[in-house]
């Protein structure tokens, strides 16, 4: 009889033991995936979003004027989350992301682009649910306009010896759907006209609130990195355009538009193209700069303004950037040599400026000098450049005060490499802290640094103060 209940007992006892576990093992994972699962999806939808840019940018595409094609109520959809198109050049082009058919034991998660002939030119995996032979075969899907999946191709020829008897047809029959689905729309996206002058400018400044656009004046200028420069008014404001592009990054340069306004701050930008890496490209266009977040002269590119990094890309397209800011400051040098000193006086604290007077110049460094009073003391005003940095000059405008000292620096433009140009903007030298004939350009008075850039300007200050001392 005790042996009978003792056997009951473990008939009994193991099953209760194993359901409990079972219970506290399930609710875990409950839990867990209760937690997961929102970011999992999150990331998915930010791959899915940015496999768009990344995707365009390997193809050499422009992203411009993005819409999406929703399907209409009740229309055949099994596999399709996600439909767009965009514009290229003249040329349409479509997005989708969308899961497979049923695979092995799941379905591949993917985003593809396709051509207005209905030809899918990339393919790129987001994520699945198919057994692990099956996604590892789907990353190895490679697709390009060079070799394009069309109607009737299998993707086992794109898929670099990788097999998935079940995961492959599954993936077809989507791509099927996807190339039927181009088909039925291509005929009803009008491709975009050429675009002018005008229409660029305007998109781009509609597209930071800045109101109508008029008075649009193609400007000619050297500056280095700058392809096209306009002027043109908005909302009874004045402002500049670039069309311009960054010196080599991790393997080539990034082609981007600009608004700049009056106050020497960039307040719109626009992607245009490149032929840097794609994984530069598509973080190029994740960049947004608006007039609530403008970017100035002490500005880098980061995460503020981009959702993805490129160490290699960012820092030349901050050059960039700022080589077309020093541009668009220089034209203040379209004002009187006497309204430049005065503004560099004032920035300084200094008051009450009278006779200004020019003096005769006799250095070749030196392009323009004059003397002036502030209060009861007198100073001088240079505008000059340096001799060859890195592979070319800077220009800039300096006030020296009666003990030969630099008490005030304004940088003005020049030819020099953009990175030297970058590091010149950010030199300060104040009457708090003068630069004199014993100084050198260090991390005092600047925030960055140029090893080529920086002794040649050097020189040319220190010419300046010779000269200055000269004349006393």
């Amino acid at each position: 009889m005790s042996e009978n209940k003792k056997g009951l007992s473990t008939y009994i006892k193991y099953p209760l033991v194993l359901t409990v576990v079972c219970l506290v093992c399930g609710g875990a994972l409950a839990t867990i995936n209760y937690f997961t699962e929102p970011v999992i999806s999150e990331n998915n939808e930010k791959a899915a979003n940015q496999a768009l840019y990344d995707m365009a940018a390997k193809e050499g595409l422009n992203v411009e004027n993005i819409a999406d094609i929703p399907y209409e109520d009740g229309a055949n959809n099994p596999y399709v989350l996600v439909r767009k198109s965009f514009d290229s050049g003249d040329s349409v082009y479509y997005y989708y992301n969308a899961n497979s058919a049923m695979g092995y034991s799941g379905t591949v998660n993917f985003s593809v682009l396709a051509n207005s002939d209905a030809e899918v030119i990339s393919f790129t995996y987001i994520s699945g649910t198919e057994d692990s032979l099956g996604l590892s075969a789907a990353r190895a899907i490679s697709i390009t306009s060079n070799n394009p999946y069309a109607e009737g191709s299998s993707i086992a020829n794109y898929s670099a010896g990788a097999t998935a008897q079940k995961t492959f047809p599954a993936i077809d029959t989507a791509l099927d759907f996807i190339i039927s689905d181009v088909q039925s729309i291509a005929g009803s996206v009008t491709p975009p006209e050429p675009e002018t002058l005008e229409t660029k400018i305007t998109s781009l400044a509609t597209s930071i609130d800045l109101g109508a656009v008029s008075d649009i004046t193609e400007v000619t200028t050297e500056a280095a990195l700058v392809d096209l420069k306009a002027t043109f008014t908005a909302g009874g404001a004045s402002y500049y355009y670039y069309e311009a592009h960054s010196e080599k990054g991790f393997s080539g340069s990034v082609e981007f538009a600009l608004i700049i306004n009056s106050e020497s701050e960039i307040i719109g930008y626009k992607y245009l193209g490149g032929d840097e890496d794609s994984m530069g490209l598509g973080a190029a266009q994740t960049i947004e700069i608006t007039p609530d977040h403008p970017f100035t002269s002490e500005s880098t590119i980061d995460s503020t303004y981009a959702s993805s990094t490129a160490q290699a890309t960012f820092p030349v397209m901050e050059a960039a950037f700022k080589a077309c800011i020093a541009d668009a400051s220089s034209q203040a040098g379209e004002a009187s040599e006497e309204e430049q000193a005065q503004e560099l006086a004032e920035s300084i604290g200094l008051t009450d400026i009278s006779d200004f007077s020019q003096v005769t110049i006799t250095s070749t460094t030196i392009d323009y000098k004059a003397t002036f009073t502030a209060g009861v003391a007198s100073y001088y005003y240079y505008e000059a450049h340096s001799e060859k940095g890195f592979n070319g000059s800077v220009e800039f405008a300096l006030i020296i005060n009666s003990e030969s000292e630099i008490i005030g620096y304004k940088y003005l433009g020049g030819d020099e490499d953009s990175m030297g140009l970058a590091a010149a903007q950010t030199i300060e030298i104040t009457p708090d802290h003068p630069f004199t004939s014993e100084s050198t350009i260090d991390s005092s008075y600047a925030s960055s640094t140029a090893q080529a850039t920086f002794p040649a300007m050097e020189a040319a200050f220190k010419a300046c103060i010779a000269d200055a001392s000269s004349a006393q």
